[in-house]
């Protein structure tokens, strides 16, 4: 069984695929299938007994190849893909680029950091002249000290009060013992130097005996690490002796994402405040962001220097409250501080408090420092943070838009002053990142450094030079915007990092915007061409290689959409301009997928094919439509017979046989190889299916009948000679055009006659490309009926019998010439040669491009010259098609009776079955410019003679056995069977015919 067709019927979908039906059949046999389709309600189960099969049937059947398969629906919400356009290029894998063959290796020592080099200092939060005296305050006490005060002493005699003692000076003085809380939470990581330059200094000025200092790292109701008289000690928070000034340094858990954090610091105040003690905060958290059961328990001083710091004279001092916050503008100065950073690869906490500090400090505080440490987008370590992945490339694109350029600058003069210890890598990339951004391509400085570094990795051991590798590796990786590919030295460390995983089919697509073309020597070194078959399988499409084995157990493919050729294994897709490119790996150890997209177009690029898909539903004028393993096809009805016929994309297809190549005035830069012609088709068409067939099977060659066969820049040709009389015809590829004119043709030139519909040839078909000549007549008919006489005019003066008498005649001269005279819908099909104006050559005409009468030009136009007679042929320009005359000169007959057009589509026309009078087309010298349109039609009875009646031979579709109508399509003959199993269907065939209810 070679193939077997489905008809999906009108039902509800079932969950029991076709495919699961076959299977089914396989497995339990013709009887097991009833069974299983009758017991699910697929089929209606009868109790006639089938006959039984010869022993030798019942053997179990191979397994289907996937070839062998069909897929024919006839549902209209259905789509399908095919070839719009397709362009076979010559491309190969580029070679190796000039500065990789002259760039020099990097040594070890040359990425060692430069330890000569020091980076900027820390900036701190506040000045320390400010701090001290808050710490002097904080942490002492109020004493009575030996001298008299004299102002409070004069105040008293003055007022007349008696003075029992003497008021003697007042002086703060540090307390003997004292307690400071230092949290170190890794929340508060940006201000860990603070706080560490703040204890240091607090000792400086003040001492360590009796100065107790504890660590928090994780809570204050956890372990802390205790330092007193310069022992360190772990333990839980123990209790000071009431009195016992209290200092904490920390956020108390305000920039903590969750509550559990400011819960905790909350117990522990109420735990201080039972006792007695009155705790002061120093936090580097604004006031906007402070809670009010926080301040009612803790006095609270915000650390930063856009704040004053307040001075607390005593223990009442009721501490400072919460200011209501814009949360707006707090988000704003969040993004603001991230989008600035957003050129660095790293960010230290003193490169953090420098960028915040370029800021005008109203934007800006310590608050969205410590949010842009905590931030989602960030990923911290041990020294910084750097940003993620999918979040670099938008903050550097508004990098771009949202930062002043004088900011830009002074953002990467900091970067290069924090980061110039570090080793040239680092500084390298920032290099190229802040080149890449300010002018939109790296410098040569920066291209020539990743180029040397390319030229390393490919010379370089990986397991000699780890770091190396790995260092490009999260580049590439981490840095994936499309700036990056900018530069090609970066595209081809990208390629040589990932080339293992490429190979393996670990790494599926190539990074978008990295052109393909910069990498292909790097994943494709062999350049050896491969043939890639698309299938469309369901929501997505399928690329497989044609050389793979093909595996018999596994599912179907899908059904193929087209080949496609490549060289580098490298497929790039586009669904339209406004979107960007993507490229996939098709040489992974799996079929390379992609989901279908939503839009009615792609794009697919390999560097030897370039094709442009479209998706369609079924025609309204096809019966159904599918694919097998021949392509598209549409199933067309006639009466009770259907055939098919399939898509033939756009492309070059080659020409065997070739007698001649002439491509005339053609551009000089066209590619052409005399030795390998290749005949462009630029748009697809519907072909049917016994025509496809042997083009698949020999592709264009010679005709039988033909003396010379040749190609030119109007298409493919084929001369017959009668005698020494040589005519050319032309082929005319089938396709589809819009019959008649439309009601917008110029008034009142149009005729009601001309109701415009679609036609579809389906059938080629050769057309002689000059109006039959008096020399050919005089050679087969051996008279001339003609009034003008001359060998190079056209024969006139001839009825459509007359017509039919020559063809008769030199068909019974020539073997298989099968001569005949096109069709109405040929003739106009032809004469247009793909234009939709008045006539081939535009809007209007001259007649100097047609013969007509000029005393009454087109649309009125300018008279011209009325010659009252027949010129030679090919006295004009020809069409497009390479046809000649096909308007004036003289009318020619076609083989329709005339009938009016029909409203809807039709395909392969013959006119109607009956009639009185036969079409001409064309015009003639005789008559008037409106009469030589495209779209004109005359008529006339077969046996009337005329001085402007010729006629033209065409070869192809014939008009025998009409159907009906104008305009209505002609009758298939039986199509013969594509393969033996359709000729006689096995009984396994008509089972699952009657399955589907075909």
């Amino acid at each position: 069984m070679k193939a077997i067709g489905f008809y999906q019927t009108n039902t509800a979908k079932s969950l029991v695929s076709r495919s699961d039906l076959i299977l089914l059949l396989n497995e339990l046999g013709e009887n097991g299938l009833k069974k299983a389709c009758a017991s699910a309600c697929y089929y209606e189960s009868t109790d006639e007994e089938s006959p039984k099969r010869p022993q030798e049937d019942l053997e179990k059947p191979p397994p289907l190849k996937k070839s062998q398969l069909q897929f024919v629906v006839d549902k209209e919400q259905t789509f399908f893909w095919y070839p719009h356009k397709v362009n076979v290029v010559k491309k190969t894998v580029d070679a190796k680029p000039g500065w990789y063959q002259t760039a020099k290796p990097y040594t070890q020592a040359d990425f060692y950091p430069k330890t000569d080099s020091k980076p900027p200092p820390h900036q701190d939060l506040c000045p320390w002249r400010r701090l001290w005296p808050f710490l002097c305050e904080a942490l002492g006490v109020v004493r009575t000290g030996n001298n008299i005060d004299l102002p409070k002493t004069v105040q008293r005699i003055a007022e007349s009060k008696p003075i029992r003692r003497l008021p003697m000076q007042k002086r703060l003085e540090w307390a003997r013992r004292c307690l400071v809380l230092l949290d170190f939470d890794k929340r508060l990581f940006p201000f860990r130097t603070d706080i560490r330059r703040l204890y240091a200094n607090l000792c400086k000025i003040r001492g360590k005996n009796g100065l107790e200092a504890a660590v928090v790292t994780d809570g204050p109701l956890e372990e802390m690490l205790y330092q007193r008289d310069g022992d360190k000690v772990s333990s839980y928070f123990r209790m000071p002796e009431v009195g016992t000034p209290v200092l904490i340094i920390s956020d108390l858990g305000l920039f903590a994402s969750s509550e559990k954090e400011r819960n905790a610091w909350m117990r522990f105040g109420e735990k201080l405040r039972r006792v007695g003690l009155a705790p002061i905060v120093l936090t580097p958290a604004p006031r906007r962001i402070w809670e009010h059961n926080l301040t009612t328990l803790y006095k609270m001083v915000c650390w930063d220097h856009t704040q004053k710091i307040p001075r607390f004279t005593g223990a009442g001092t009721k501490g400072l409250q919460p200011l209501n916050s814009d949360k707006d503008k707090d988000s704003a100065g969040i993004q603001t501080l991230k989008t600035l950073l957003a050129p660095a690869i790293r960010v230290e906490p003193h490169l953090l408090r420098a960028a915040r500090l370029l800021l005008p400090f109203n934007t800006v505080d310590a608050g969205h420092e410590a949010a842009v440490w905590n931030h989602t987008d960030v990923v911290q370590t041990y020294t910084g943070f750097f940003f993620r992945t999918e979040a670099v490339a938008k903050m550097r694109n508004r990098f771009k838009t949202d930062i002043p350029k004088e900011l830009q600058t002074c953002l990467f003069d900091l970067i290069q002053a924090h980061h110039r210890h570090l080793s040239p890598a680092v500084t390298a990339e920032e290099k190229m990142i802040a080149d890449l951004l300010r002018h939109g391509r790296p410098s040569k400085s920066s291209e020539r450094y990743f180029q040397r570094s390319a030229k390393t990795l490919s010379e370089t051991n990986p397991r000699q030079w780890p770091g190396l590798s790995a260092w490009l590796q999260r580049i590439v990786v981490q840095r994936q915007d499309r700036h990056l590919w900018q530069s090609e030295a970066m595209a081809v460390i990208w390629a040589l990092t990932n080339r293992d995983d490429w190979v393996r089919g670990k790494i599926e697509s190539i990074p978008q915007g990295l052109p393909p073309e910069r990498i292909n020597w790097v994943l494709a070194p062999k350049n050896e061409p491969e043939i890639y078959t698309l299938y469309q399988q369901g929501e997505k499409f399928v690329f497989k290689n044609r050389l793979q084995p093909n595996d018999q157990t596994a599912p179907t493919a899908g059904s193929p959409v087209i080949d496609m050729v490549s060289s580098d294994g490298i497929l790039r897709f586009r669904e339209n301009k406004a979107k960007p490119e993507y490229a996939i790996n098709l040489r992974q150890p799996e079929p390379a997928t992609f989901k279908i997209p939503n839009d009615s177009q792609l794009q697919l690029f390999t560097n030897h094919t370039e094709v442009t898909l479209q998706s369609m539903q079924k025609p309204p004028w096809a019966k159904g439509w599918g694919r097998d393993e021949k392509g598209l096809f549409l199933i067309l009805a006639h009466g009770e017979q259907t055939h098919r016929t399939y898509w033939l994309a756009p492309g070059k297809y080659p020409v065997s046989n070739v007698t001649e190549v002439n491509f005339g005035n053609m551009d000089t830069g066209v590619y052409f190889d005399t030795a390998n012609p290749l005949f462009e088709i630029e748009k697809g068409f519907w072909w049917d299916e016994p025509e496809f067939d042997h083009h698949l099977q020999h592709g264009f060659q010679r005709p039988e009948w033909a003396d010379n066969f040749g190609l030119d820049r109007y298409g493919l040709y084929a001369d017959f000679r009668v005698d020494s009389v040589v005519q050319r015809m032309r082929w005319i590829m089938p396709g589809e055009f819009m019959m008649g004119s439309p009601e917008t043709e110029t008034e009142p030139e149009r005729l009601e006659r001309e109701k415009q519909h679609k036609v579809i040839h389906t059938q080629g078909f050769w057309m002689a490309e000059t109006a039959c000549t008096q020399a050919l007549w005089q050679a087969v008919m051996g008279d001339n009926p003609s009034r003008f006489k001359g060998d190079g005019l056209p024969v006139e003066n001839v009825s459509w019998e007359d017509a039919q008498q020559f063809i008769q005649t030199i068909n019974s001269r020539i073997t298989d010439l099968d001569l005949h005279l096109p069709t109405e819908a040929q003739w106009e099909f032809a004469c247009r040669a793909g234009t939709t104006t008045p006539f081939h050559f535009g809007e209007n005409i001259t007649t100097d491009q047609v013969n007509f009468n000029g005393n009454y030009p087109y649309n009125k136009g300018e008279k011209g010259e009325y010659r009252k007679k027949t010129i030679p042929v090919k006295s004009f320009a020809c069409n497009d098609w390479g046809l000649y005359e096909m308007h004036g000169n003289v009318w020619e007959w076609c083989a329709d009776w005339y009938g009016e057009y029909p409203d809807n589509t039709v395909v392969d026309p013959v006119g109607p079955n009956k009639g009185t009078v036969r079409v001409l087309r064309g015009g003639s010298w005789f008559f008037y410019g409106r009469y030589v349109r495209s779209a004109i039609r005359h008529r006339y009875e077969p046996g009337c003679r005329f001085h402007s009646f010729g006629f033209r031979l065409a070869r192809g579709q014939t008009a025998s056995q009409p159907s009906g109508g104008a305009g209505q399509s002609k009758p298939s003959a039986a199509v013969q069977p594509s393969s033996p199993d359709q000729k006689n269907p096995s009984k396994k065939s008509d089972l699952l015919q009657r399955v589907f209810k075909k």
